[in-house]
């Protein structure tokens, strides 16, 4: 048994979807179904009752869920652990989101964790206008640098990921059969969309612009930046919205009814971007930062420009 078959376990048994784990994860679904398929071989008993397209976490599912996630804690710690003593970073940090920092949050935890005496800022914005103040180490992005008003000549970009972006649908709005995974825009030019206001070139409303490809303009039923309120509406079934994959975990949390799907007839595929100041007016705990992200999401960074 493998540490990294508890942890697909993990994600798969917390989203009971094998292609949302999959997702998540950054894997194909067939590596995800080999590798619960050869847990359970070594287990001798199924993890997942499986009904068409759609699997269940069963009694045995929910009993080595128990003792894989405290497995998983107790070791984690114990990396942590060891890790801190080699870490003594002091300084603050103040980063600047322009995109779900849910997409991030994960190196941001871990660093933090590893550097417990770091004092970190973060803002989420929305499409207000980017602010100027130089205190500010970094800025994370969901629309390409160049496009918006940043002073490139100072600042470095740096591609960290790529997501995809999905529709999510509660079951109070309308039900679809479990094998339907993946929907067309253009079929749904009479349904009701959670928007977003007004662009800048920090912030895209995606709705806009994958309906009008489509050629319809969208009903917007309610435009709003906050989050929860965009989760409350889609699982109170008033409206449909389009959702970035890193928010799916919170999505299916909030409101665990609501399904997510791909969208069939348009790339909706973005790049995410971490940018920082030049070298020469960074920090060194950011410079440390910087770097700790970089290796987290197995970047390599251009180191041309300082």
């Amino acid at each position: 048994m493998e540490l990294t078959q508890i942890r697909y376990f993990l994600t798969l048994a917390s989203l009971e979807h094998v292609s949302e784990a999959a997702g998540i994860l950054g894997i194909s679904q067939p590596a995800l179904s080999r590798s619960i398929a050869g847990l359970e071989k070594e287990l001798g008993a199924r993890l997942f009752d499986r009904r068409g397209n759609r699997i269940y976490l069963n009694a045995y599912g929910h009993n080595f869920m128990h003792y894989a996630q405290n497995c998983i804690d107790s070791l984690d710690s114990g990396i942590i652990s060891v890790k801190q003593s080699m870490y003594d970073m002091v300084g603050s940090i103040q980063l600047i989101c322009y995109a779900f920092i849910g997409a991030i949050e994960d190196s941001i935890v871990e660093y933090t964790r590893l550097n417990p005496k770091i004092r970190l800022s973060i803002c989420q914005r929305g499409h207000d206008a980017p602010s100027a103040a130089r205190e500010h180490d970094f800025y994370f992005l969901s629309v390409n640098p160049k496009l918006t008003d940043l002073d490139t000549d100072n600042w470095v970009s740096q591609p960290v990921m790529t997501e995809s972006i999905r529709l999510v649908i509660s079951p109070g709005y309308r039900t679809y059969p479990d094998d339907v995974t993946g929907l067309n825009i253009a079929d749904l030019k009479e349904e009701q969309f959670i928007g977003m206001p007004l662009d800048n070139s920090f912030t895209k409303d995606i709705t806009y612009s994958l309906c009008h490809e489509s050629g319809f303009a969208p009903k917007i039923f309610c435009s709003t930046e906050d989050f929860l309120t965009k989760v409350r509406l889609v699982d109170a079934g008033l409206a449909i919205a389009f959702l970035p994959e890193c928010c799916l975990p919170a999505v299916h949390k909030l409101s665990p009814a609501t399904r997510s799907f791909t969208i069939l007839d348009h790339d909706t595929t973005r790049t995410l971007y971490l940018m920082r100041r030049r070298k020469a007016q960074m920090t060194e705990v950011a410079k440390d930062f910087w770097n700790f992200v970089m290796d987290y999401y197995n970047v390599s960074a251009p180191e041309s420009r300082v």
